[in-house]
C-alpha cells in the first residue's frame, strides 16, 4: 500500500482509475486505501454537479456530438452518473417530462 504522502501526490496528478492502474489495482483497493488514510479528492462523490451542468450535459448529449462516456470523461463523473442525469433521475431538472427518449427526440432542457 502506497504512503499517505504517495496517495496524495497521486490525486493531485490521476483519477482514481489511473492510480488503480499505476499500481496495478482496482478502483476498489484505491478506495479503500483512501479511506485508511483518511483522504478524500475534492468533488468526489454526492453534489459534485449542480443543476446547471446537468442541464449542460442533457443539452449536449441531445445534439447527438457526445456518447455518455466522453461527457462522464469531460465531467470527471461515471458513466452511470451521467445516464441517471439524461434520464433525469438525479439533478432533476423540474420538467414534467424527461430521460433518454426526449434527448434523442432532440428536446432540448432550457
Amino acid at each position: 500500500m502506497p504512503t499517505k504522502k504517495e496517495l496524495q501526490e497521486a490525486l493531485s496528478k490521476m483519477k482514481k482509475k489511473e492510480i488503480a492502474a499505476e499500481y496495478n489495482v482496482s478502483e476498489s483497493t484505491v478506495n479503500r486505501w483512501l479511506k485508511s488514510h483518511d483522504l478524500v479528492r475534492k468533488g468526489w462523490g454526492p453534489g459534485k454537479l449542480s443543476v446547471d451542468k446537468a442541464r449542460e450535459i442533457r443539452n449536449l448529449y441531445a445534439a447527438g456530438e457526445y456518447t455518455q462516456e466522453q461527457l462522464a470523461e469531460m465531467m470527471d463523473v461515471c458513466q452511470s452518473a451521467i445516464n441517471k442525469i439524461i434520464n433525469n433521475q438525479t439533478y432533476k431538472d423540474g420538467a414534467s417530462f424527461g430521460g433518454e427518449a426526449d434527448v434523442k427526440l432532440g428536446i432540448k432542457f432550457t
